[in-house]
């Protein structure tokens, strides 16, 4: 029972000083990203700096003005959302340090589309002209695609969603690709990472956790 206790308190501490340490590198990762984007040389009429994480929120008392422009297919911005307009919609953004990684973006959303006659929208997504992605959407959900680094320049990156048959609600005269929500991009955690992380888990965590309880169980049944 001991070393099992000493074994927690060990490991509470190293979950301590790991969430200090990733605090710290964070918050100095941020001034990086802050003096990038002050510095960097980008057409500042047509990209937006966003930095990794941040939610461009569509909703009327969101963020999303910082972020895309009207004449890029937007709709208002209403009460939980901005509609995408016509047949193709943009957002141009300046990605600090962009470039050197996947990154992931998820777009919270519901299609716009005739419900006699269809069950979704289709939204082609398309990355500095590449096409990474086709989303069916239909109800209000999350839709993700993984951008590769390939795809980047000089840490700008133009998102591009294409729908297939904008179309015009009774109670609207606009033709509506889809009602956006909210934006996010990520950076992706490699995949070997991940592996690694797992594999610690799983033998210093849960095997050590499933060894005590057997031991003890032993111990129990020797009484």
């Amino acid at each position: 029972m001991k070393k099992w206790i000493n074994f927690l308190l060990v490991l509470c501490t190293l979950i301590a000083m790991c969430g200090v340490g990733w605090y710290v590198y964070n918050y100095q990762y941020q001034r990086i990203l802050t003096n990038d984007i002050a510095t960097a040389n980008f057409d500042r009429n047509l990209y937006r700096p966003y930095v990794f994480g941040t939610v461009i929120n569509f909703a009327a008392d969101g963020n999303s003005a910082d972020y895309v422009q009207s004449d890029n297919g937007w709709g208002d911005q209403e009460a939980a959302y901005r509609c995408t307009v016509g047949k193709n919609t943009t957002v141009h953004l300046y990605i600090p340090d962009g470039a050197k990684y996947n990154l992931r973006l998820v777009v919270n959303a519901m299609g716009v589309y005739p419900i006699k006659t269809a069950s979704y929208q289709e939204i082609a997504v398309y990355t500095n002209d590449v096409h990474v992605a086709t989303w069916h959407v239909s109800s209000n959900d999350s839709y993700r695609v993984d951008i590769p680094r390939a795809v980047m320049m000089d840490n700008t990156l133009t998102i591009r969603f294409e729908a297939a048959a904008p179309y015009c609600p009774p109670v609207d005269n606009r033709r509506l690709g889809m009602a956006v929500n909210q934006i996010q991009i990520e950076r992706v955690i490699g995949a070997q990472l991940k592996r690694k992380l797992g594999r610690w888990f799983k033998n210093y965590i849960i095997d050590l956790d499933n060894k005590y309880f057997s031991d003890a169980s032993a111990s129990l049944n020797d009484l």
